[in-house]
């Protein structure tokens, strides 16, 4: 253990800083993920097809990962769905600024969430008119479409306010 945390705490370190954490923080990742490797060692997921750098690398970086999406505020995803309906009345400057993010996201994004939101094309549609290779994949797609888009909106806080009260 002690030739563990010697060779591969500055990784662990490092990671966590690079992704807006801190020392305490890396500590904490680097104990979990030397539990993890010990667990997965026991057990024979570790098989050593891979080093343990790498396995390491890999079980520090999801770790800190899930405890940045854990500590960031979170929409769900259900909710700003409804930013997508044909707009009504004096939601019009609304809709036009969403639609303002919505030309931001890249076009493959723009094209994936109109399809799903606006024409009301199934998944399977989706990946058939998209060259996905299948549903799963056009689902994966459409989830971080909506999260490059939450990210625009969360950006404006009026905005996000006036779709928080829809």
């Amino acid at each position: 253990m002690k030739y563990l945390y010697k060779k591969y705490w500055e990784m662990t370190l490092k990671i966590v800083r690079n992704n807006e954490g801190n020392y305490e923080d890396a500590k904490d990742v680097f104990q979990e993920a030397m539990i993890v490797l010990y667990k997965s060692i026991r057990s024979g997921k570790f098989r050593g097809e891979s080093s343990i750098k790498t396995y390491l690398y890999r079980i520090s970086n999801n770790i800190w990962l899930g405890k940045l999406r854990a500590m960031k505020p979170v929409w769900n995803i259900k909710e700003t769905e409804g930013i997508f309906q044909k707009p009504e009345g004096d939601d019009q400057d609304t809709a036009l600024l969403v639609k303002s993010l919505i030309e931001r996201i890249g076009e493959k994004c723009r094209n994936l969430l109109l399809l799903y939101y606006w024409e009301e094309c199934s998944m399977k549609e989706i990946s058939e008119i998209m060259s996905f290779s299948n549903e799963d994949s056009a689902k994966t797609q459409k989830y971080k479409c909506m999260g490059k888009l939450i990210e625009l909106i969360d950006s404006i806080p009026s905005l996000k306010e006036r779709l928080q009260t829809r």
